[in-house]
């Protein structure tokens, strides 16, 4: 399993040095943070979404799965 927290990233040369392609097409899971700082989204992945309510502080997790499809 692999955890990426892309927070700080600043450039997709960043991304390459730490082996993005590798983490995230090899073996295994990978857990990112701030998914949206990839220039590219791999073709099939599962977003997991926390929403926080307040002022309970109770969370709200929904799981979506998202695939390319081509037409």
């Amino acid at each position: 399993m692999y955890h990426l927290d892309l927070y700080r990233i600043e450039d997709e040369e960043e991304l390459l040095h730490l082996g993005i392609d590798e983490i995230l097409y090899g073996r295994g899971i990978s857990l990112i943070e701030w998914i949206d700082r990839l220039p590219e989204l791999p073709r099939q992945y599962i977003r997991v979404k926390l929403i926080v309510v307040q002022p309970s502080g109770d969370r709200i997790v929904t799981l979506e799965s998202l695939k390319e499809t081509s037409l």
